[in-house]
């Protein structure tokens, strides 16, 4: 087994196949739907302030969480990123850096570079851009008295940038077809100043084990 699978079974769900807006499941009446377009507006425009002020800052440290339970400290700096599994329980250490295009990915004594297509979506800085580029809607909720903006995505547009970002074959179509077999969901939660938490959720429209949750935790600006 490639030593890549640990990262690659979520990173690749994620930044390869998740990339699409949620249809929804059932349609709203009429008038549900006029109600709430002045929020929707509203908050699309709040989120967006949000999300530009975030992608102005150069450098970032956050802690990625997986379903099965794995954790990573990660760190984002001028375009770079790297990520050290913090597992203490696990034998083998994992450690992913990000370089000039190039990704290293180390398990134990085991080392092998993939290309950033290989890997997916991992730096908080992509999957804003990949938000902000396609955002389609945006509604905000409050659970456990936290508030989170709840974004749907252009299924259209990032149908168009899977394609081209995974290259031939699957810019004639065949990555947007791919990606209708998935609900993808983008959950953010800000304190006062910064970027508190952002929750990615894929759910497989044919095979429940096919889904995945990733979070992002990040820490309070220095």
């Amino acid at each position: 087994m490639r030593i890549g699978l640990i990262l690659l079974s979520v990173f690749f769900c994620v930044g390869l196949i998740g990339c699409i807006k949620h249809d929804s499941i059932a349609e709203q009446a009429p008038e549900e739907t006029a109600e709430k377009e002045a929020d929707t507006e509203q908050w699309d425009q709040v989120f967006l302030q949000r999300i530009e002020t975030e992608m102005k800052k150069d450098q970032r440290d956050f802690t990625l969480s997986l379903q099965d339970g794995s954790s990573f400290a990660g760190k984002e700096k001028d375009g770079e990123w790297n990520l050290t599994s913090t597992d203490t329980e696990k034998e083998e250490s994992i450690k992913a850096v990000q370089e000039d295009g190039m990704i290293k990915l180390t398990r134990g004594d085991q080392t092998e570079e993939l290309s950033t297509r290989q890997f997916g979506l991992v730096a908080p800085q992509d999957h804003f851009q990949l938000v902000r580029d396609s955002v389609q809607r945006v509604n905000k909720e409050t659970k456990a008295g936290q508030d989170w903006y709840v974004v749907d995505l252009n299924k259209e547009d990032l149908g168009d940038k899977l394609g081209h970002w995974m290259g031939k074959p699957y810019d004639q179509g065949a990555a947007s077809q791919a990606s209708r077999k998935f609900i993808f969901q983008y959950r953010f939660q800000f304190d006062e100043n910064h970027l508190r938490q952002m929750v990615i959720r894929v759910t497989s429209l044919e095979d429940s084990d096919a889904n995945e949750l990733v979070e992002y935790t990040f820490e309070p600006d220095k």
